[in-house]
């Protein structure tokens, strides 16, 4: 279990809100009990169980039979962690389990719901590090319990301009950043609030932006269809790069 959850932190997921499904918790702790402390056998087995965990938040493996499900994923992953498999474990199949394409990724609802996909997108823009727009600081297991669901564009702003709760509710709509950054941008535009924070530097914003995998000049466009194009895309590419 210690292993497991020092393996989680790593991966910067430190609380059950920010969990896309905690099914995989219990595989997850009797395999690394299996695996040996260091060297290239643990990391190995680091490169399979991260494909394992991504991917289980990204398909719908654990959508039913989830308990019938993750024992076949241990027994498999087991297997194929001692060297005794060639076969590809069923969660790794993606004609069985698909990863995200980018439409579902653009209509994936407000994360702080208990829905996997949202969850598992949120997630995943923690991955990097996730540095707050203003103070700069990484989030950690420290700091993730103050940090607030933020609207990239805010609701009042989308609002005005016609915009339907559904459309703005979204994943890709979503940041976590402190509480104090979260009030100063208030329902200010995007590129209104960001440019407040220029002070530090065009480059420096662009990185603390593109570790929660936005590209600075799509969200300061100030448009929202081309931001959730752009976010979508990011999204999809990081999908696909860590899940192997």
């Amino acid at each position: 279990i210690r292993r497991a959850t020092e393996f989680l932190r790593e991966q910067n997921i430190y609380d059950n809100q920010r969990l896309a499904t905690d099914v995989v918790l219990y595989p997850l702790a009797a395999l690394w009990s299996k695996v040996s402390d260091g060297g290239d056998a643990e990391g190995e087995a680091r490169f399979i169980l991260k494909k394992y965990v991504w991917r289980a938040f990204f398909t719908e493996r654990y959508e039913k039979t989830s308990a019938t499900r993750s024992l076949v994923d241990y027994q498999e992953l087991s297997a194929l962690l001692a060297g005794k498999s060639v076969v590809t474990p069923k969660i790794f199949d993606d004609s069985v389990f698909p990863l995200p394409e980018l439409e579902e990724l653009k209509t994936a609802g407000w994360p702080k719901r208990r829905d996997r996909l949202p969850r598992a997108m949120l997630a995943l823009s923690l991955n990097k590090g996730a540095f707050d727009f203003a103070d700069g600081s990484e989030v950690s297991q420290t700091n993730i319990g103050k940090r607030e669901y933020h609207h990239l564009f805010p609701d009042a702003w989308l609002s005005s301009k016609g915009f339907e709760s559904k459309d703005i509710y979204l994943a890709l709509n979503c940041a976590l950043v402190t509480w104090k950054t979260n009030r100063t941008m208030a329902a200010k535009a995007p590129s209104v609030y960001m440019h407040e924070r220029m002070c530090v530097g065009e480059d420096e914003i662009s990185r603390r932006l593109k570790s929660h995998l936005i590209i600075k000049n799509d969200l300061t466009s100030d448009n929202y269809e081309t931001f959730l194009d752009s976010r979508a895309s990011e999204m999809h590419a990081a999908i696909l790069d860590i899940c192997g």
